[in-house]
């Protein structure tokens, strides 16, 4: 019943004019083999006296039949298509338009006075209504296609990162929504953003494979770092700490890097020979590690390991001072729900303050093609003068993972000016 179901569906999204075409073209070929039968004379000119010949025009038929169907079937999917366009134009145009905040919602009062309560607008609940009702219908189009529809997945869920009114707003909505998009956004986007436990700075640094908090797992789909459950770092991103570390001068005179995890770009930066290079790293696990792997390097002077968070340092004036790192890599990990996506900003003004003249910094961007609006605001107003430049890196995510689904990430360098 079910293959049946989807059969009609896709049957009546053909436009009118192409299923008339397509059953006239059978019907014809059908007509012509009945009435050539019963006229000796047509028969002879039509020549069905030779099966072969009989059997090339039934096939004529029902090839213009099929091309009928096709056509219809392909102008109404990119009709489709066109739509799910115009509805982002119009949901842009809403974003940018200039109105007044109060306005009629459709909602309930009691839900929006909630929502208002919570510091929200009439204006910003249609907003999310209209964003929702955008996924909704991108959903019908691309949910079966895993790769298109995880780049709607992946644009959504930055709104629910940046911005916790979406939860309430999705809270309001969903119910005037279908059942199976309801279940897709509420276990795919949803889901762990709200009710995964975050940590406190102790439990971070005290996670280790002994108390079960911190496993490093290497099976079928890669390496995995996880802490509390949380996947920190996987090996796909070799490619992208590669780029990462190969922005930094050779032979530079310091470089600072944030984020030890797998130590993957760890081992890049050595091969560019920096002079001086300092590793944070808050877990004391993957500090104690990042020492054993680089003993040598240590006992030379060449590298430094703190198994420190760098908001630690951030008052330390043995840090301020200096200003005279060459390179810093960014690749922290957020501590709470309110860093997710976005755990690099409250970095900016630091590295800002410790990073040398023309010295060049790099962080994990969480964008997959460009460079948001919010994150330009962010590193323009503390790198003042500057030159910044993206590239978009091809990567492979595992199939398990959880917080990278695009098949392409944005590398950022920033160089101070």
């Amino acid at each position: 019943m079910r293959a049946k179901a989807k059969l009609f569906k896709k049957i009546r999204r053909i436009p009118l004019y192409a299923l008339l075409t397509g059953v006239a073209s059978l019907l014809f070929s059908y007509i012509v083999v009945w009435y050539a039968h019963g006229d000796a004379s047509l028969r002879g000119v039509l020549k069905f006296d030779q099966p072969s010949l009989f059997t090339v025009w039934q096939s004529i038929g029902v090839i213009l039949g099929i091309f009928a169907f096709l056509c219809g079937y392909f102008d109404q999917k990119k009709a489709n298509y066109n739509e799910a366009n115009e509805r982002y134009k119009e949901f842009t145009q809403l974003l940018v338009r200039e109105r007044d905040s109060k306005m009629s919602t459709g909602f309930p009062a009691d839900e929006v006075e909630r929502f208002r309560n919570n510091g929200g607008t009439e204006k910003s609940l249609i907003i999310y209504d209209q964003l929702f009702s955008l996924c909704e219908y991108s959903f019908a189009l691309y949910g079966s296609k895993i790769k298109d529809w995880a780049r709607w997945e992946s644009w959504l869920g930055n709104f629910f990162d940046n911005d916790p009114l979406a939860f309430l707003a999705w809270e309001i909505a969903s119910p005037y929504y279908e059942k199976p998009f309801v279940e897709r956004i509420s276990e795919g986007v949803i889901g762990y953003r709200r009710e995964r436990y975050f940590p406190s700075q102790k439990e971070w640094i005290d996670a280790a494979p002994e108390n079960g908090k911190l496993n490093i797992v290497e099976d079928k789909t890669g390496k995995t770092l996880f802490l509390h459950q949380f996947q920190v770092m996987q090996d796909w991103e070799d490619g992208l700490m590669m780029e990462m570390a190969n922005a930094i001068p050779e032979n530079c005179e310091s470089v600072l890097e944030v984020g030890y995890g797998l130590g993957i770009c760890s081992g890049y930066l050595r091969r560019r020979k920096p002079k001086y290079h300092v590793i944070l790293e808050p877990n004391a696990f993957l500090a104690s590690r990042a020492k054993k792997k680089f003993e040598k390097e240590i006992n030379n002077g060449l590298v430094e390991v703190y198994s420190n968070f760098w908001e630690d340092l951030e008052n330390d004036e043995r840090w301020t001072r200096r200003a005279s790192f060459q390179g810093i890599v960014f690749d922290g990990f957020p501590l709470n729900k309110h860093e997710l996506r976005r755990n690099h900003y409250p970095f900016f003004p630091f590295a800002a303050r410790i990073l040398a003249k023309s010295g060049i910094f790099t962080f994990f961007s969480d964008h997959s093609s460009h460079m948001s609006a919010s994150t330009q605001q962010e590193l323009f107003s503390h790198f003042t003068n500057c030159e910044i430049s993206c590239k978009k890196i091809s990567v492979v995510p595992a199939k398990n993972c959880e917080y990278w689904r695009s098949n392409t990430i944005l590398h950022i360098k920033i160089q101070n000016g």
